[in-house]
């Protein structure tokens, strides 16, 4: 027996964008009062939306796959924190 799971992003920039919001806590996205920080969370959310959308779109939107999952965004929030964090 074999039992395959696959996870697809949802459909839409807004609805991808809603998920990625709703994983963040509101105390997760204004840590620290720094408004810089919130603001590049709110581009690493827009820009992982967006590639997460260009995957439907394969051979016209990139020549290439690119994967950027959840690990990806969970390390770019990683990176974000410590940027801002050491400023």
């Amino acid at each position: 027996m074999c039992l395959k799971v696959t996870y697809e992003a949802p459909p839409g920039i807004k609805k991808n964008l809603l998920r990625t919001y709703e994983t963040w806590t509101p105390d997760f996205i204004s840590r620290g009062g720094n408004i810089v920080r919130s603001q590049a969370l709110f581009a690493l959310a827009w820009f992982h939306a967006v590639v997460q959308e260009r995957r439907s779109y394969i051979p016209q939107g990139w020549t290439k796959f690119y994967e950027f999952n959840i690990a990806d965004l969970r390390a770019s929030t990683e990176i974000i924190d410590h940027v801002t964090n050491s400023s």
